[in-house]
């Protein structure tokens, strides 16, 4: 018989007892350990998805690209230009389109692939990152932890808190507050049509208005033509930059669809006022 405080008093422990502490222990241990199985077995599929996705979507560009060459007279970095522009529905519409029926049927099985194909890669990848993102979170968590059982004090644990305190604190700013909600949702797009687009407007000559134009309308796949890469380097980097647009097309739907269910129990909200 064990005698043990328990809230300031003093609490008896029979065998049977201690008996049925450790095996809840035991089951709690090995729930831990089960659930750290489950999460490194969901990390390992997410990390194959991803790397499948991604490999599928070059070597579908590049069976791609080979038929389209073999089928025009265009160059190789407009070539390239063309099967990611039309994978990714944003149609400049540079280049002389063969009429043949044989093009015609490829070049619409391979758009509609291309596009589902996209779409599924970026899911892929923004699971990937999302559950490194977590795990990464998970061991800050238990090392802080440690670090606070362990009454560890050194001068790179404390730039490491600094530094997890700073994002923590930016991550309330941008979750909490109006205006942070505000720049969450512009910065990630503003990011997203500027990268790309000023990079290939330095190279092309345009003004930063020119610049700004081509990249709202590539990354919304409106593609109406008037402006598109002509040099090689400027080709080949809108040929990396243009599949961007489903992220930048995906999010903006977000973006609508959380305004949109806000707004609606807004309305529901003021409705029921008026009517009591």
């Amino acid at each position: 018989v064990n005698t043990k405080k328990l809230g300031g008093d003093d609490v008896t422990l029979t065998p049977v007892d201690i008996d049925v502490l450790r095996g809840l222990d035991n089951d709690y241990v090995m729930a831990q350990q089960s659930g750290l199985v489950d999460q490194q077995a969901h990390r390992a599929w997410a990390f194959r998805a991803a790397l499948f996705s991604i490999v599928f979507i070059a070597c579908y560009m590049t069976l791609g690209i080979v038929f389209f060459r073999s089928q025009t007279d265009w160059s190789l970095p407009d070539t390239i230009l063309f099967a990611v522009y039309s994978a990714t529905s944003a149609g400049y519409g540079h280049v002389d389109i063969p009429t043949t029926p044989l093009f015609q049927m490829v070049d619409t099985c391979y758009v509609l692939v291309g596009i589902a194909s996209l779409a599924i890669m970026v899911a892929q990848v923004y699971q990937f990152f999302l559950l490194e993102a977590s795990r990464a979170n998970d061991n800050r968590r238990a090392a802080e932890l440690a670090r606070n059982a362990t009454f560890d004090d050194s001068s790179n644990d404390r730039l490491g808190d600094s530094l997890w305190n700073l994002i923590d604190r930016s991550r309330s700013f941008f979750r909490e507050t109006m205006v942070g909600r505000f720049l969450s949702v512009v910065l990630p797009l503003a990011l997203l049509a500027l990268s790309g687009a000023c990079t290939i407007g330095f190279i092309e000559g345009w003004t930063f208005v020119e610049c700004v134009y081509f990249g709202v309308i590539s990354l919304t796949t409106t593609g109406y033509g008037d402006y598109y890469p002509t040099k090689t380097s400027s080709i080949l980097i809108c040929a990396v930059w243009l599949p961007f647009n489903i992220v930048f097309t995906s999010y903006v739907s977000y973006c609508v669809g959380l305004a949109r269910t806000k707004l609606l129990w807004l309305t529901r909200i003021a409705t029921l006022l008026l009517l009591l």
